[in-house]
């Protein structure tokens, strides 16, 4: 019905949203720039990446749970 304004709207909307939401995770979650191209790095070449959101108390469960599962933290 809009001859595709509300998908152009949409995208532009998903962009921000998501370049926010970017740059609050890495704010938040203090990750370096040598960090940066480390991740960007193993994901040109096929893997992907996890970001998991945990209190301080969670850490040590949630790296051991990854690393069983064959994830490199």
């Amino acid at each position: 019905l809009t001859g595709g304004i509300g998908l152009i709207a949409a995208a532009l909307g998903g962009g921000l949203m998501g370049g926010a939401a970017g740059a609050l995770f890495k704010q938040s979650m203090a990750i370096t720039e040598d960090d940066l191209k480390a991740i960007d790095a193993e994901l040109d070449s096929g893997k992907v990446a996890v970001v998991v959101a945990c209190d301080a108390y969670e850490v040590d469960g949630v790296v051991a749970d990854l690393r069983q599962h064959g994830a490199a933290t």
